[in-house]
């Protein structure tokens, strides 16, 4: 949503949403933002604060969802430096919090590469009667030499006691850790001095949208 940089109006009002809203939905350059009364929440400061400014009234028109439970993964994109070595995903249980519910999860390839890039993994996450705890799982991430941002999707399938959220699929990018990788002695394009300042502003930002290209 951050990357629309053409967009200026967005109402979303009174459309039954639930769930938490993406950090990715900042831009600097909306004018006018209306997520009244829907089922939402924030948990980012930034991301409150931005919304308080644009939308004062979101906050106090949302309604706890009350519907059937519903599995759905927290958010829709997740991010990790590759040098981390795994990410945890977090999926939620909001509604009805009676009777016991499970969910499958699983990743699959995309621009990244089970075995080069990360580890699949697949599995069940349980929630017991009453239960309405977040439960998480891990993906292990592989730290290659190739300077690259590679995505792998996240999938929730087979919900029982509960239904499938519309966030049951989700994105996970894997930030190259470049900084750790680059050796300005070796570059030639630009003066050293230069190339050690770039490395210093990569690191600054976590590689935030930072392109690579190659030769």
């Amino acid at each position: 949503m951050g990357n629309l940089s053409y967009l200026r109006y967005l109402h979303l009002n009174d459309n039954e949403l639930y769930g938490n809203i993406p950090l990715s939905l900042i831009n600097r350059d909306l004018e006018e933002l209306n997520l009244d009364d829907n089922h939402l929440m924030a948990n980012d400061l930034s991301l409150i604060a931005w919304l308080d400014k644009l939308n004062p009234t979101w906050a106090t028109t949302q309604t706890p969802y009350s519907g059937p439970s519903l599995v759905l993964f927290s958010f829709t994109t997740y991010s990790v430096m590759e040098n981390e070595g795994q990410a945890t995903i977090t999926v939620i249980r909001i509604g009805a919090s009676d009777g016991a519910v499970s969910v499958d999860y699983a990743t699959s390839d995309d621009t990244a590469k089970t075995g080069s890039d990360y580890i699949a993994t697949s599995g069940t996450l349980n929630w017991a009667d009453g239960d309405a705890a977040d439960k998480t799982f891990t993906v292990e991430i592989i730290d290659d030499e190739i300077l690259e941002n590679d995505n792998l999707i996240l999938s929730l399938n087979n919900a029982t006691g509960a239904v499938l959220g519309s966030a049951n699929t989700a994105v996970l990018t894997i930030r190259d850790n470049i900084g750790d990788k680059l050796e300005c002695a070796e570059v030639t394009e630009i003066p050293p001095a230069e190339c050690e300042v770039l490395v210093a502003l990569y690191k600054s930002t976590g590689g935030a949208n930072w392109k690579y290209q190659n030769g």
